[in-house]
């Protein structure tokens, strides 16, 4: 399973996106030693069917122009 699978099925946070009908999923340490404390950000657009990702990137911390919390794994 590859990360970017790995962070829509089980994500630490997910957020709504700064664009309508988008997400935007995290899950930390996915990447290995290199990227270590870092997340895999997904962002998906629903407004199309079937669903798309829109970007995938790697940020240290969870800081954005980010609409509420629909997750959060504690």
């Amino acid at each position: 399973m590859n990360e970017v699978q790995r962070t829509l099925q089980h994500p630490n946070a997910v957020y709504e996106g700064r664009w309508p009908e988008t997400k935007v999923f995290y899950a930390k340490d996915l990447l290995g030693h290199s990227f270590r404390g870092c997340y895999v950000a997904v962002a998906v657009r629903y407004s199309q069917q079937p669903a798309s990702i829109r970007t995938v990137y790697f940020p240290f911390n969870i800081e954005a122009r980010l609409g509420r919390l629909l997750h959060l794994d504690r």
